[in-house]
């Protein structure tokens, strides 16, 4: 807790410093208005919206997608002026803090000229990105677009980052068809058909909160081209290969946008190394939490148990490595059903059988300088179901807001492998899941700058997990069966009040849990193989929050409490307070810097299923044993600066960061040649890490030539147990990468990237390693309509005692374009690479594993679009 108060202290001491050297702010006013074309009454987006204070330019913007603006000055402007391509310029004396302001349209006469649009636009909170400055001839879909443009970070999946947060938004056309499931968007809409994007920064998506409540998140809206609107439009794609014969990748998609209406219909499958499952799963999301604790294999995390089965997770690209036979069909339909309500359908499907093949060693060190040393082939086969049917209804008004979401379920699992090491081994899961979840969301505005909003979101899931093992012939089953409830219901309020807001927030939330286990019983191991465990938790919380305006700084103060109640079946009832106040502050210095501090801590109790005092056998021969509530304390602070200049094309941050962590148990590992006994023991134990990075890119010409370079460090200072024996450990790890983009000529364009990490352990036994990866691509159009293509993959890694060389893995593409579709021939892995070396090392134990890849394969096939 002494390093808790330093924590604090350092922090809010830098917050005085802050404050003391920062800017006065003056009273604000908010001018806010629509702009509507005078023949139809539609809201007209992208206009571009200026203020004047005396002759001078105060503050500009642009209309949203339902042709809304707001203007933050000093005071009242003199006039406002609009002005759009197509519609006559607008000037307009405000007699209020809100207008609405009617554009007519005008003909345009265009003598043949060339106009140039700059490839990145800034009008207040709004980016434009000229997609035609930044879409190269191997970009395909949505995604290969969104990597490129800067301020916006694509995941693995296709999620999208702004200001290193989730979106809270997805729109195609202004609307928002997909929901948290937008990546099926970004993994297959055709790059061909967007004009443009449009970042939306500090998005709030609820109109009655708009100047109420900053959600601190942005949104992309994805505008298409011209011939792209109001039509039904087909992409298909169909390949054929060997070996093994026949290998096949396709996919067929229909879709149509407008504003009043929107549909995606898409079927799609292959069996060449295509992870497509992950497109169905939901992103961190406005009004969802997103998948950031899920594990690569589930669809859904309300669907994992102790019993999941582990796949193997590899930072080269699937299609190298990753045996599949993947199918996905979503249907997604919406429709406004008034000016400003919506309505819309999905239903998603999801079938994939996945094997891999891998050999294993992992040695583990004592204190006493014994080691034993594990070696294992492994052969697994996993079979996976999913399916969700959902709908939606959203009021999206003025004055009122209404949301409901309901959606059910399900998933069907059964995974089988065979483990060859001192023994043989069979697993065999069984993992059916099935969810029932609706969320509802009303917010209402009161006089001036208040609102009100009451949310219902509520689950209930139902898991009948079981394993069966065999131990050369000898068997044994573990069971899990568990079924959850929850219903998280609280009501909010906000007031915006200038330089102050404050916001208030409580409510309850309910929890009924059953869980039982069963477990035959263990050769050698006197344990507890069965148990029951139900219990009822009600947790009261309340959530103060303020904003304030000092000194050019914005502080963001929250301040949540809860009081958690935990009524165990046959057990005495238990109850204890959860708190974590933080603080973040943000400010600019100039107009491209922004810099931003952050402080949290907390105090909470482990989950209550850890009560279920009983043996659970995840796999064949590692054992999860139960354990009582734990304590546990976090405190973390964050200091981040960026500089932007957009003009100029040239970004820059800088990050630092500490955390500690402390808890009262500890969890502590205990190896033998048969088994892996994980728990926790009543032992205090805490830990510290440091962390600090830079990254920078630069454009010179958009395409001409890019570079972007990062740098991490990260040390971290923790207790570990092993063999019931307490040790302490350290470990350094820096983390460096160069990434090179060039179009030189129009018919070339190039990428090469190359990631280093250097990690250094101190501990039982004090050691180092190194790891390269280059990747590198080549793409050249010789011809119109002929476009050839290469990628490199290339692994090593230097370690205290050995050296790993991989072999590159090496693909190539030609393609060669027609009107409606396009011909292409693809070979992979053209060395015939028959594995992947790597070896992990820790402070106590050392792991080797060698990878089966998926060898030489070769593709034929076509794409159509129309």
């Amino acid at each position: 807790m002494r390093g808790c108060n330093s924590i604090f202290a350092k922090l809010f001491l830098a917050v005085a410093i802050t404050v003391a050297f920062g800017l006065m702010s003056a009273a604000q006013t908010r001018i806010r208005g629509t702009v509507v074309d005078d023949d139809t009454g539609e809201p007209v987006a992208g206009a571009f919206v200026m203020a004047y204070l005396n002759r001078v330019l105060a503050q500009n913007t642009m209309t949203d997608e339902n042709g809304r603006f707001e203007l933050e000055c000093r005071s009242m402007p003199d006039t406002v002026m609009v002005s759009m391509m197509g519609y006559k310029p607008v000037k307009v004396t405000p007699q209020a803090a809100t207008m609405t302001i009617k554009l007519k349209a005008q003909k345009l006469m265009l003598r043949q000229a060339t106009v140039s649009a700059p490839p990145i636009i800034e009008k207040g909170d709004t980016v434009i990105y000229e997609v035609g400055a930044f879409k190269d001839a191997g970009d395909k879909v949505l995604k290969d677009l969104l990597e490129k443009l800067p301020g916006i970070e694509v995941t693995a999946t296709g999620g999208v980052r702004q200001n290193e947060k989730p979106i809270n938004k997805f729109y195609i056309e202004g609307l928002d068809l997909l929901g948290g499931r937008y990546t099926i968007a970004t993994n297959n809409l055709d790059v061909d058909k967007i004009s443009r994007i449009e970042l939306y920064k500090n998005h709030q998506p609820v109109r009655v909160l708009q100047g109420v409540e900053d959600t601190e998140r942005g949104a992309l809206n994805i505008i298409l081209k011209q011939d792209a609107k109001n039509t039904w439009l087909f992409t298909g794609d169909a390949a054929l290969g060997f070996p093994p014969l026949p290998l096949f990748n396709g996919k067929a998609m229909i879709t149509r946008f407008s504003r009043n209406s929107q549909d995606l219909y898409m079927v799609k499958g292959n069996n060449v190394g295509g992870d497509i499952v992950k497109e169905l799963r939901e992103q961190e999301y406005f009004g969802k939490s997103g998948f950031f604790l899920l594990s690569e294999e589930n669809a859904d995390a309300d669907f994992a148990t102790k019993l999941n089965p582990r796949r193997m997770f590899l930072t080269l690209p699937k299609d190298y490595w990753y045996d599949n036979l993947s199918g996905i069909g979503t249907f997604n339909h919406l429709k406004r059903v008034g000016e400003d309500s919506q309505f819309k359908v999905s239903v998603n499907v999801a079938g994939e059988r996945y094997k891999e093949t891998a050999l294993d060693s992992e040695k583990v060190k004592y204190a006493s300088g014994d080691s034993i040393e594990i070696e294992e082939s492994s052969k697994l086969t996993d079979k996976e179901y999913f399916w969700t049917i959902g709908n939606e209804y959203e009021k999206n008004g003025d004055k009122f807001y209404f949301n409901d979401n309901l959606t059910f379920s399900g998933q069907g699992r059964r995974t089988n492998s065979n483990v060859e090491g001192r023994r043989f081994f069979k697993e065999r899961y069984s993992l059916p899941s099935l969810k029932l979840s609706n969320t509802a969301r009303w917010t209402v505005k009161l006089n001036g700058r208040r609102a009100v909003t009451v949310v219902s979101d509520s689950k209930a899931v139902r898991n009948s997990h079981d394993a069966k093992y065999s131990y050369h012939g000898n068997e044994t089953q573990q069971t899990l069966s568990k079924t959850n409830v929850v219903s998280e219901n609280y009501a909010s309020y906000s007031s915006n009040m200038g330089a102050v807001t404050i916001g208030l927030e409580g409510g309850v939330n309910f929890r009924y849990d059953r869980l039982k286990t069963n477990l035959d019983s263990l050769p050698g191991l006197n344990l507890n193989y069965s148990d029951k465990l139900e219990f009822c938790q009600v947790s009261p919380r309340v959530t103060p929050t303020f904003r304030l305006s000092v000194f050019g700084v914005d502080v963001r103060i929250r301040l949540p409490f809860s009081y958690e109640i935990i009524s165990p079946s046959g057990m005495k009832a238990r109850t204890y307070p959860d708190f974590s106040p933080s603080l973040n502050l943000r400010g600019r210095l100039g107009q491209n810097w922004e810099w931003y501090a952050s402080g949290a801590w907390s105090t909470s109790k482990s989950d209550a299923e850890n009560l279920l005092r009983s043996v659970v056998l995840t796999d064949y021969r590692r054992i999860f044993l139960g354990d009582s509530l734990s304590k546990s304390e976090h405190a973390s602070v964050l200091a981040n600066i960026k500089y932007s200049n957009i003009p100029a094309m040239f970004y820059a941050g800088l990050t630092a960061g500490y955390t500690h962590n402390w808890s009262d148990r500890i969890g502590s590992s205990f190896y033998s040649e048969d088994y892996t006994i994980s728990e926790y023991l009543p032992l205090g134990a805490s830990g510290n890490s440091y962390t600090a990075g830079l990254n920078m890119s630069k454009y010179f010409g958009v395409k001409t030539f890019y570079i972007g370079a990062r740098a991490n460090y990260s040390r971290t200072d923790y207790t570990s147990c092993l063999q019931g024996t307490l040790f302490d450990y350290t470990t350094r790890s820096v983390e460096s990468s160069l990434t090179l983009r060039t179009t030189p000529v129009k018919w070339l364009v190039a990428s090469a990237s190359a990631t280093h990490r250097y990690n250094r352990n101190k501990g039982t036994a004090s050691f180092h390693d190194n790891s390269l990866i280059i990747e590198g691509s080549l793409s050249a159009l010789p011809f119109e309509r002929l476009t050839l293509s290469a990628d490199v993959y290339y692994r090593r890694q230097w370690l205290s005692t050995s050296k790993i060389n991989n072999r590159p893995l090496v693909k190539c593409r030609t393609e060669w374009k027609f009107d409606k579709f396009t011909l292409f021939a693809e070979g992979r892995n053209l060395l015939n690479c028959k594995e992947l070396r790597t070896e992990t090392l820790t402070s106590y134990s050392s792991s080797y594993s060698s990878i089966k890849l998926r060898g030489i394969e070769a593709l034929l096939g076509l794409t159509m679009k129309f």
